[in-house]
């Protein structure tokens, strides 16, 4: 199974709203129940979507646990943690938000990484059971880039919903 990965660049100060919306309310009456789903129409009102990667969007869990575990980077963590949380629990999906600071730690760090080496090949086997997401690192790694520099300042900040 696949899932989409989306590139969606907001204004910091929106994302209380953001986060509250992602919550889906369900009122139950008599014979019926109503569901309120207000998070989709609070991302096109407050944010822009920058790109989809049309590659399977679980490379991205492997690239995130290689940066971390065995390059010792880790971007998917930062000031914004506590709603990438809520975000990917009440949505059922992997939400990370990053900011300018991990935008600047991905641009010094990560440009220079061979993920077409053998090192990358033998993580993904040892973390996936195969070496089939290698041929989609490489693009996932230019769509998540070329978004995270969508972010020009400190106040704004890219969600990556993956799911």
């Amino acid at each position: 199974m696949s899932a989409v990965a989306r590139f969606i660049i907001f204004d910091k100060a929106n994302i209380n709203q953001i986060a509250d919306s992602s919550k889906i309310i369900t009122k139950r009456k008599l014979f019926k129940k109503e569901v309120t789903d207000n998070y989709y129409p609070t991302l096109e009102a407050s944010s822009e979507l920058v790109d989809e990667y049309e590659g399977n969007g679980y490379i991205y869990g492997t690239l995130l646990v290689y940066l971390d575990q065995v390059k010792g980077i880790d971007i998917s963590s930062g000031e914004l943690d506590k709603y990438s949380n809520i975000i990917s629990q009440n949505r059922t999906n992997s939400s990370i938000l990053f900011t300018q600071e991990q935008k600047e730690i991905f641009n010094q760090k990560v440009a220079n990484i061979d993920f077409e080496g053998e090192e990358f090949q033998n993580f993904c086997i040892d973390f996936t059971g195969n070496d089939s997401e290698i041929k989609y690192a490489k693009k996932a790694i230019e769509t998540l880039s070329y978004s995270l520099n969508k972010i020009t300042d400190n106040s704004k900040a890219l969600l990556v919903e993956i799911g």
